[in-house]
């Protein structure tokens, strides 16, 4: 796994090819997101798991 720094992060979206504006935008919000992660009190899971879910859209696509 490969882990970039915060410091990094716009630099990470320039490199793959966002305009300075949205690698500064994206960073800005995957930032937010880490600093103010918000879980929610109760989880509501259904019988179908992530894995299983995207392996059906894989096999209808």
């Amino acid at each position: 796994m490969v882990v970039t720094p915060p410091d990094q992060w716009e630099q990470a979206f320039r490199s793959m090819g966002f305009s300075e504006a949205g690698a500064r935008s994206y960073a800005a919000m995957t930032r937010l997101t880490l600093d103010n992660k918000e879980e929610p009190e109760r989880s509501e899971r259904g019988a179908t798991s992530l894995r299983e879910y995207i392996s059906a859209l894989v096999k209808k696509s």
